[in-house]
C-alpha cells in the first residue's frame, strides 16, 4: 500500500490531508483482490491414478509403493500380508477388482519367469477360491498353503527361497495388478519327521534322523532318494529331512541321483534323475515345469544347479554333492 507524503517545508499539510490522499480501496476491497487458495493452473481434482498407487486399505506396516497396478485398470489392487515369508509359511493375498468377471485368477510366479499362463505359475487360484470355480468375485482374501484350499495338486508348495510376483489377472491372462514378495531360506535343522529309507511294493520304510549313524550317512543320504505321499503328508528322503546330518544345507545342493517328477501314466508316477538332464532341450523342458506328484517335486527344486534356480551359499556357484 502506498501513501502520498507531504512536501518538505509545507505548513499546510496535516495528518487529515495525508489520510485523504491514501488509496480509496478499503480492506474489504483488498480482500476480494487477494489470490485464491491455489493457483488456477493446478488441476481441480487429483490425478485419477493416485487411488491405485496408494490403496487406502493397505496394511499400515507395508510401504504403499510396493503395490503396482496396471495403468489400464485404476480400480484394482492385489497385495500379500507380508513382504518376506519364511519357507513353508502360509501366504495370504488380498485382492480387489471392481470390474471382476468369472474366471479371474490370482497367480504366484517366479519373478524371473516372463510366462504368466496359469499352468506356468508356482501356485494359482481363481478369485472364487479354487482352480475350477467360475463365479465372479470383486474382492476377497486367498490363502495359499499345502492343503487349504484344495488346489488339485497343481501347485509347487512350499515355495523355494527367492523373489516372487503375485498377479491379479483376468481369464484372458491380462495382468490387472501385481505385487512382489520374497521367501527366505529357513534355518537349517534336522526335521522331526521321518525320512524314506526305501520303497517296496508301494510301502515305505521310514526312519528318524537319529537313525543315521556315521557309518550310514553317506550311503543313505546319497542313494536313498525316494519320496512317499500318504494322504496329505509327504515323506522325503534323508538328504531333505535331515540336512544337517547329510550336510545338504546349501540351497544349491544337488545330488545327481535325486529324482524329480516327470509324468504320470496309468496311475503310476514316472521320475527322472538330475544326472539325466544333460541335453539343453531336456533342461529347458523339465526345468520349466512346476507340477509335483506322488510327493516327487519338479526338477527346478530337486536339481537347482542344473536348472539355475538357486543362489549358491557364499556365491560360489559350485555344484555341491555328496560323494561315495
Amino acid at each position: 500500500m502506498f501513501y502520498l507524503e507531504s512536501c518538505p517545508g509545507s505548513d499546510t499539510d496535516s495528518p487529515s490531508q495525508t489520510q485523504t490522499n491514501s488509496p480509496t480501496d478499503s480492506p474489504t476491497d483488498l480482500s476480494t483482490n487477494l489470490p485464491t487458495d491455489s493457483p488456477s493452473t493446478l488441476p481441480s481434482t487429483p490425478p485419477s491414478n493416485l487411488q491405485t498407487i496408494f490403496p487406502s486399505n493397505l496394511p499400515t506396516d507395508l510401504p504403499s509403493d510396493y503395490v503396482t497396478n496396471s495403468p489400464t485398470e485404476s480400480l484394482s489392487e492385489v497385495f500379500t500380508d507380508k513382504l518376506i515369508y519364511e519357507h513353508g509359511e502360509l501366504i495370504k493375498i488380498t485382492f480387489s477388482y471392481l470390474k471382476a468377471k468369472e474366471k479371474d485368477f490370482v497367480g504366484i510366479y517366479d519373478n524371473t519367469d516372463s510366462d504368466n499362463r496359469p499352468d506356468k505359475s508356482e501356485l494359482f487360484l481363481r478369485t472364487c477360491n479354487s482352480q475350477s470355480c467360475k463365479e465372479s468375485v470383486s474382492s476377497g482374501v486367498l490363502v495359499f498353503g499345502p492343503n487349504d484350499p484344495d488346489e488339485g495338486n497343481n501347485q509347487n508348495w512350499p515355495l523355494a527361497a527367492g523373489v516372487y510376483r503375485v498377479y491379479l489377472m483376468d481369464k484372458k491372462i491380462n495382468p490387472i495388478a501385481y505385487f512382489d514378495f520374497s521367501v527366505i531360506t529357513p534355518a537349517c535343522v534336522d526335521g522331526s519327521d521321518k525320512f524314506v529309507l526305501k520303497l517296496k511294493k508301494g510301502k515305505a520304510t521310514l526312519k528318524p534322523c537319529s537313525w543315521l549313524t556315521p557309518q550310514k550317512i553317506k550311503k543313505t543320504c546319497l542313494k536313498k532318494v525316494d519320496y512317499y505321499a500318504e494322504g496329505s503328508i509327504t515323506y522325503k528322503p534323508a538328504q531333505v529331512t535331515c540336512p544337517v546330518t547329510c550336510d545338504t544345507c546349501d540351497p544349491c545342493y544337488e545330488n545327481p541321483k535325486s529324482k524329480f517328477y516327470k509324468s504320470t501314466k496309468k496311475g503310476k508316477v514316472k521320475t527322472m534323475t538330475c544326472s539325466s538332464l544333460t541335453k539343453e532341450n531336456d533342461i529347458e523342458k523339465y526345468c520349466g515345469k512346476t507340477k509335483s506328484e506322488f510327493g516327487f517335486p519338479p526338477a527346478k527344486e530337486v536339481c537347482p544347479m542344473t536348472c539355475s534356480s538357486c543362489t549358491p551359499e557364499g556365491g560360489s556357484g559350485k555344484l555341491k554333492l555328496l560323494r561315495d
